[in-house]
């Protein structure tokens, strides 16, 4: 089970291309603002 849930989280991300998350981002209901913050406490190592 473990496998298939890494499976269908992994995401390829060299295949997406910019318009795919430009629009993915337009749908979002995320400020730029709360999505910087998102993104760079994701990256924090703690």
């Amino acid at each position: 089970v473990d496998d298939d849930i890494s499976i269908i989280t992994q995401v390829d991300v060299e295949n997406i291309s910019d318009e795919f998350i430009d629009e993915m981002l337009d749908m979002s209901m995320i400020d730029d603002y709360s999505l910087y913050v998102y993104l760079t406490d994701a990256s924090r190592e703690y």
